[in-house]
């Protein structure tokens, strides 16, 4: 993937300045500072009396597959629009082996990763960056509409008067911001801005509905892993669904919007905390997003794994 860097080399360079000045830094006291609120929620607890329930967490991990199917999807329809159809046999590599340059500052390797693979099938780079841009955009508005709830829960309703206002209004910017022809502008002129190649400004109607619906499918499996992995280690009941979907949306897209933290790591943990403690506890709170991560890291790491035989087996193109 070396040869990517020459085609965007003033980008390269201000990322590897903003790295060591700037995320590092940040990202690095951010997992100090959650690292330091872990011990400090985990030391009463009697590890020995810590127990998962098998059932909940196999369907957290099915769910957490779940997501990363749905982001196939989602990104396959996009290329399918606005290039042409690639064989699923070579969008499994290419969309879980390039997940992992998340864990890379920035998100920028796995846009790089999906760009390298895409190429082999005759995709042009131009085209696989700007539609990766797009896939993460259309997925961060939907995750704003369906965390936007979470401003009635405590504690953030006491951080915010009027909370059921500000709610409704995120989810009506949401909605705007993701009709086809609104998003799609928005799209093309953050393209604009960083001086790479724009895309039609219109979908059909069956263009835009699958990976759009494909996308809050994403949020809801999110969601319920959230909730499985809760259910594993205590009582939440059903009724707590509604939560978990919007407290997992608002998490992971904080996450991910949050540029110098890799992965998200330890920014989705925070939030997780501030919005699981009041709910179950400081030790069941703290087990749950050390938890809900290995679980999604090894869901990842298998994934990644079938994507690589995919790409030994069935080559690109």
């Amino acid at each position: 993937m070396s040869d990517l860097s020459p085609q965007f080399p003033s980008l390269s360079r201000r990322l590897s300045w903003l790295d060591f000045l700037v995320r590092w830094p940040l990202f690095l006291a951010t997992i100090f500072c959650v690292a330091w609120a872990l011990t400090k929620m985990l030391k009463p607890l009697n590890w020995a009396t810590l127990h998962f329930r098998l059932l909940p967490l196999i369907l957290c991990i099915a769910a957490l597959i779940g997501i990363f199917v749905a982001q196939l999807v989602v990104y396959r329809q996009l290329i399918k629009a606005y290039a042409r159809a690639v064989p699923w046999s070579s969008m499994v590599p290419i969309a879980w082996v390039s997940a992992l340059g998340k864990y890379v500052p920035g998100n920028f390797a796995a846009v790089a990763g999906k760009m390298y693979l895409l190429r082999q099938c005759g995709i042009p780079g131009p085209v696989s960056f700007s539609l990766a841009v797009m896939q993460d955009g259309m997925a961060a508005v939907a995750g704003l509409i369906v965390a936007a709830p979470m401003l009635l829960c405590p504690p953030l309703r006491s951080a915010f008067p009027h909370a059921w206002i500000w709610s409704l209004l995120l989810v009506l910017l949401g909605v705007l911001l993701l009709h086809p022809r609104v998003f799609a502008l928005l799209v093309n002129l953050i393209l604009r801005k960083l001086k790479l190649a724009t895309l039609r400004s219109r979908l059909t109607p069956g263009e835009y509905v699958a990976p759009l619906v494909a996308t809050f499918l994403q949020w809801l499996f999110a969601g319920i892993s959230l909730w499985c992995m809760t259910r594993s280690l205590s009582d939440i009941p059903l009724s707590n669904l509604p939560f978990c979907l919007g407290a997992a949306a608002l998490a992971m897209t904080i996450g991910y919007l949050v540029l110098f933290a890799p992965g998200g790591l330890g920014v989705r943990e925070g939030v997780l905390l501030l919005l699981f403690v009041p709910l179950i506890g400081k030790e069941h709170a703290g087990i749950l997003v050390l938890a809900h991560r290995v679980a999604q890291t090894l869901v990842e790491l298998l994934l990644a794994g079938i994507g690589l035989l995919f790409l030994r087996r069935h080559a690109p193109g």
